[in-house]
């Protein structure tokens, strides 16, 4: 049965990266996924930066993307009021778009987070 879940920065960063604390639990759970990694721009936004400097980073990030492992399946438009509430209701946590979009669409869907 294929089971679809919601991935941070922190998931696909840890599993790039062989020096990442979480890398191998993050890899081996990648790699067991028969269904999709659902993400958000800002969190793939944030993903080619970190894996900037890390050699290959970018392009395995991009293979990735090209293979259907991981799915941008959320729009801001169609969340905006509620992401507004999200920030509203956290205001005393530095605001984190990303997480505020994680928030919203783990309402459907289960998070794998590291």
């Amino acid at each position: 049965m294929e089971k679809t879940v919601i991935v941070d920065s922190g998931v696909i960063v840890a599993a790039l990266l062989q020096r990442d604390l979480h890398h191998a639990w993050a890899k081996a759970n990648l790699e067991r996924m028969t269904g999709s990694c659902l993400t958000c721009e800002a969190v793939l936004s944030e993903c080619f930066y970190l894996l900037e400097k890390v050699f290959d980073g970018r392009e395995r990030l991009s293979a990735l993307l090209e293979r259907g492992v991981l799915r941008v399946d959320f729009a801001l438009p169609n969340h905006l009021l509620h992401v507004l509430q999200l920030l509203r209701r956290y205001h005393d946590t530095p605001p984190h778009l990303p997480t505020e979009r994680a928030r919203r669409a783990a309402r459907r869907l289960p998070l794998l987070c590291a």
